[in-house]
């Protein structure tokens, strides 16, 4: 998910859209939790590494992770001997996996925007500070998707959240995929992810599976050059409510 930071916007028809379309979104009962953990593991860092870094050598390592009031923290397992540097990178992507346990409210994703107008469909946020890493979010709510344009002074990233409604979320949006494209220059990045949820016993339906899918390309004049392709797979066990 992208956080942009806390929101203050004007009050518009277009943030009520948005708001109405947030109300709608399936919220696991981790989100009225104050403490809960679970574990996150994936073979990609283990790859990763041999590749990267062959003379380093990664366990099966997985992250034990804690939520305190909304704060996740990321601790490694089996992580002994690994430099500081490598062992800080890996929690950082082991948190940006784990933060999409929890459902965010869209509102927040728009920052210290303010409304501006409306055209062709999307909403239009603007950074009237110019200190922001994003000038301006194009924002659009259909009846299964959410669709956020970050536009850069380095170039655009496009993000379309798809939902579905499943038998077991009471009528509200679950999210199944998230595609996001960054462009900057005459390169182009496509993430693709797709969301797997399990029932826990005494917990519900939580996020169980999270499949990656990588592309990145060069634009040429004559065609696109793919010059990398990566998969990742993550897989979220033992939820826990209260301590380990």
């Amino acid at each position: 998910m992208i956080i942009i930071g806390s929101y203050c916007l004007s009050t518009s028809a277009s943030f009520a859209n948005v708001t109405a379309f947030s109300q709608k979104i399936y919220r696991p009962i981790l989100n009225n939790t104050e403490r809960f953990s679970f574990e996150l593991k994936t073979d990609y860092l283990k790859k990763l590494m041999a590749t990267k870094t062959p003379n380093i050598e990664l366990k099966d390592s997985y992250a034990y992770i804690v939520n305190e009031n909304g704060k996740l923290a990321v601790n490694l397992v089996n992580s002994k001997g690994l430099p500081q540097n490598i062992e800080k990178k890996i929690k950082k992507i082991f948190l940006s996996k784990a933060k999409m346990v929890l459902p965010d409210d869209i509102p927040n994703w728009l920052g210290d925007h303010k409304y501006i107008k409306d055209k062709d469909g999307y909403s239009f946020y603007e950074d009237e500070s110019g200190l922001l890493e994003t000038s301006v979010i194009k924002v659009k709510a259909e009846e299964n998707t959410f669709e956020i344009i970050e536009i850069r002074p380095t170039g655009e990233i496009t993000t379309l959240y798809i939902y579905s409604v499943h038998n077991w979320s009471n009528g509200k949006l679950v999210l199944d995929r998230v595609r996001r494209t960054s462009s900057e220059g005459n390169q182009s990045t496509t993430v693709e992810t797709q969301l797997l949820y399990k029932y826990v016993k005494g917990l519900g339906w939580l996020l169980h599976k999270l499949n990656t899918e990588t592309s990145q390309e060069i634009t040429s004049g004559v065609a696109n050059d793919v010059i990398r392709k990566l998969s990742e797979h993550y897989e979220f066990v033992n939820y826990k409510i209260g301590s380990k």
